[in-house]
């Protein structure tokens, strides 16, 4: 084999390679929004439950001090809930926020490189 031949058939090597990783690189862009989905969705609800939660046994705490069973876990349940909700909304406002700006950067990087 000459010289120029092996010169060729390394930059055939070199051109299947980028085309390799580029395609791996597009697969593997595609499936991070699923993935990431998945993990606010997972936030978002533990969220709201670890708040219903700490309003129940902070009502049962009072409730055992005070000795008014039914009231306060009544109560503190349902401002668990409102505390919840409110951060949910709250968080998956800033996320919208995020992806936002997450969108405006990567149309930006597309255009920089056309």
């Amino acid at each position: 084999m000459s010289e120029k031949s092996k010169s060729d058939d390394l930059d055939k090597l070199g051109e299947r390679l980028s085309k390799a990783r580029n395609q791996r690189v597009e697969a593997s862009d595609k499936s991070k929004p699923r993935g990431k989905s998945m993990g606010m969705a997972y936030r978002l609800s533990y969220e709201l439950l670890i708040a219903v939660l700490v309003g129940a046994y902070i009502g049962w705490l009072l409730d055992d001090w005070f000795g008014t069973k039914p009231l306060f876990l009544i109560v503190m349940f349902f401002f668990g809930m409102a505390a919840g909700i409110i951060n949910v909304v709250r968080t998956s406002d800033q996320m919208a926020e995020q992806d936002k700006i997450d969108a405006k950067k990567n149309e930006n990087k597309s255009s920089d490189k056309q």
